[in-house]
């Protein structure tokens, strides 16, 4: 039972550390897309895929 919370302590602090980790670069990739694309046409591709959605 020890080994069992153990290994899911462990998981449990990995998952966590990797999502507050990837949030960042997320937002960061979001922000080169739409500065590569150009306002119009980040907008527009966003209208469309909720109307797709």
């Amino acid at each position: 039972m020890d080994l069992f919370l153990a290994v899911g302590t462990v998981n449990y602090v990995y998952k966590f550390v990797v999502a507050i980790g990837l949030t960042p670069a997320i937002y960061l990739g979001r922000y080169l897309i739409d500065r590569y694309l150009g306002d119009e046409l980040s907008q527009a591709l966003v209208e469309r895929a909720a109307r797709d959605a």
